[in-house]
């Protein structure tokens, strides 16, 4: 196994084992809420490779997998392990890599030094960069963590809703990790009418519905 020791913008320094090893970081490919994950460019100092190491949302990073690296199996596999992780309200994220040759390497560090070099237009540049480069990755593997809820929740939530006060919840989860969160704070419950709308339904006619009888009507719209 290996530990993180030090981490600088330009620099990762482990312990691989017995072993201090400093990495060279050449660009953080930062995490937005558009792009739902996020990258290190940087280069091995065990094996002298250019590695490109990505952590996102599984929507996001089965979309950019090398299909020659993976088959159906796999992708059931991480399918079947997403779906169970969801069910329990656990967070879930995938990892993957890709490895650059030398020339690779060379066109990579230009793409980014052209686009930190429009001022003007280095944002949009450098996502155009990311989306070129992110792709052709190697699945590792997934993570699934439980992100406890604060003391308390449950009976704030119930006492707000007491006082009159309506309570939302946003969230970039998948939507049974969603709902399970849901329950454990008690924003949800048994006895409610929980209607999923996806998609391009239209989302707005959840709004124009309050009540329990009007449920059928919204379906409808909603077809």
């Amino acid at each position: 196994g290996s530990c993180t020791i030090k981490y600088h913008p330009e620099s990762g320094v482990t312990n691989e084992g017995s072993k201090i090893v400093t990495y060279d970081i050449h660009k953080r490919m930062e995490f937005t809420s558009s792009r739902k994950r996020m990258g290190v460019f940087f280069t091995d100092a065990l094996d002298g490779k250019h590695k490109i190491y990505i952590k996102g949302a599984d929507s996001e990073i089965k979309l950019r997998l090398d299909k020659s690296q993976i088959n159906d199996k796999h992708l059931e596999f991480i399918d079947d392990f997403l779906a169970r992780s969801s069910v329990k309200g656990l967070r879930t994220l995938l990892y993957g890599i890709r490895v650059l040759d030398e020339e690779e390497f060379e066109e990579f560090q230009l793409d980014i030094a052209q686009a930190e070099d429009d001022v003007l237009n280095s944002e949009r540049l450098l996502e155009k960069v990311y989306e070129k480069w992110e792709q052709e990755i190697v699945l590792l593997g997934g993570t699934a963590v439980e992100d406890r809820l604060q003391d308390d929740v449950p009976q704030t939530l119930e006492d707000l809703r007491s006082a009159g006060i309506k309570v939302w919840m946003l969230t970039g989860d998948k939507m049974e990790t969603a709902k399970n969160i849901g329950f454990s704070c008690r924003l949800l419950t048994e006895d409610m009418v929980i209607t999923e709308v996806k998609g391009k339904q239209k989302a707005k006619n959840i709004f124009t519905y309050s009540f329990y009888e009007d449920n059928k009507s919204m379906m409808e719209d909603l077809k």
